[in-house]
């Protein structure tokens, strides 16, 4: 008899447990792979489904977007996007900023 896997694990084609997902992935239930969070979107260990970071946050590229870290001084993001923009000549944003200020 197969068993389903709950949301967040997944059962490859010759296995016979389930498997949390890696960080940075998500699997729905009964699944029998993860699939990769899209850009600007992370997960931890054995999701069921990936979250956005809040404004000033972008998913961590070096953490295989596990979490999120801060856009540095002089950018900024809004909750879910992929990447810190630069402020525009004249503005400016500290740590972790989700806009610029004049």
């Amino acid at each position: 008899n197969c068993t389903l896997c709950s949301a967040g694990r997944f059962a490859g084609d010759s296995s016979s447990e389930c498997v949390a997902c890696p960080a940075g992935h998500f699997a729905v239930p009964d699944s029998s792979t993860c699939t990769l969070c899209p850009a600007g979107l992370y997960a931890s260990v054995g999701s069921s489904e990936c979250q956005a970071c809040d404004g000033g946050y972008i998913p961590d590229p070096d953490a295989n977007r596990s979490s999120c870290v801060a856009c540095p001084a002089g950018s900024f993001a809004f909750s879910g996007s992929p990447n810190c923009t630069l402020c525009s000549a004249g503005r400016y944003a500290g740590d972790g900023s989700s806009e610029c200020h004049l």
